[in-house]
Formats: structure tokens, C-alpha cells, sequence
């Protein structure tokens, strides 16, 4: 039971990082959708541009699903570039090209994209977004991951190694050491 509780704590950390990387997961928009944005949270310096998004809450395998993206930025002159692409198993359909533009106006503060993916393998797959604008003659960039779920199946952790007990009966991994000399 003991080993079971350390695992837990071990990996607990992990899960709860990944989950708040970059967004903030809203199931109160409605049952088939999730939400998330980086509005109003931290970010490193980059490009002066959020991201919100929207996504099928579980999206079956062989069936496309619409993810509407919504780029906001104070920024009023210039181009936002956008390189879009995802995880090897989700395929976006609706791109012409992965690579675009959007001219910035001084009116609007929220430009949206929507595109359509599609995925015959479940799991758990990330759509990357990295917008990119020049801001007093520098290239500034952000990058955005958005999940996206696909199947009804939850992710299954690989094992590593087998599970021992150290020498004060704690229970432990023991991973092999790879090692390169030059």
C-alpha cells in the first residue's frame, strides 16, 4: 500500500504542472467543450500576444472536431505570424498553409482562427501555436500548446523499471544509467 502512496506523490507534481502549463481547463462553457487561455497569467517575456481557445471535450476517433483559437494582443500596426502544427496522430484539415499572417488593426484587440482536426489513434495530443511579431525591430515569439483529447480512454503510463525496496524498506525504481565518456 505504501509503494502505491509514494508513486502517487511521485508523479502527483508532474500530472498537476502539465494540467496548468498554458491554460487553465473551463468545463463550465458547456459538456462537449473545453476551455483555456492565457490571458491574465504569467508568461515570459515574448511576443505581447494571448491565446484563447476552445476544444471538443472528447473528440472520437475518426471524427474531425473545430478548434477556435482567439489571438489578443494591445499591439495595433504590424502582422502577427503564425506557425501552426500538432502531435504526429492529429491532422488539421483545414490549413491551407501551417504558416500565416494576420495584419493587426487599431480597432481590433481579438483575432479568432478556427481549424478542424481529425485523429484515428486515442489519446492525449497537443496542437502547437507559435505567434510571432516584431516589436521595435525584434522578432518576439510565444508558444502555445492546446490539448486535445482523442477516444474515450484514459493515457497509460509506461513502466520503467521494476519496483524494489530500498535498504529501509522504502519502495523504489531503479532506472539503468546511461553513460558516454568522449
Amino acid at each position: 500500500m505504501n509503494w502505491k502512496i509514494a508513486i502517487i506523490a511521485l508523479f502527483l507534481p508532474l500530472v498537476a504542472s502539465a494540467a496548468d502549463t498554458e491554460s487553465k481547463q473551463d468545463i463550465a462553457k458547456g459538456p462537449s467543450t473545453l476551455s483555456g487561455t492565457t490571458v491574465n497569467s504569467y508568461a515570459k517575456p515574448g511576443a505581447p500576444v494571448e491565446l484563447s481557445y476552445t476544444v471538443p471535450k472528447n473528440l472520437g476517433t475518426g471524427n474531425t472536431g473545430v478548434i477556435k483559437l482567439a489571438f489578443n494582443t494591445q499591439a495595433n500596426e504590424g502582422d502577427l505570424k503564425v506557425h501552426i502544427e500538432s502531435d504526429h496522430a492529429l491532422i488539421i484539415s483545414d490549413l491551407t498553409s501551417s504558416d500565416f499572417n494576420i495584419a493587426l488593426g487599431a480597432d481590433t484587440k481579438t483575432y479568432p482562427v478556427s481549424i478542424s482536426v481529425t485523429s484515428t489513434v486515442e489519446g492525449l495530443f497537443y496542437v502547437n501555436v507559435f505567434a510571432s511579431m516584431d516589436v521595435g525591430g525584434n522578432t518576439l515569439t510565444r508558444t502555445f500548446s492546446v490539448p486535445v483529447k482523442v477516444g474515450t480512454g484514459s493515457p497509460q503510463l509506461k513502466s520503467s523499471g521494476a519496483l524494489e525496496k530500498d535498504e529501509n524498506g522504502n519502495p523504489v525504481i531503479i532506472l539503468p544509467a546511461i553513460e558516454s565518456i568522449k
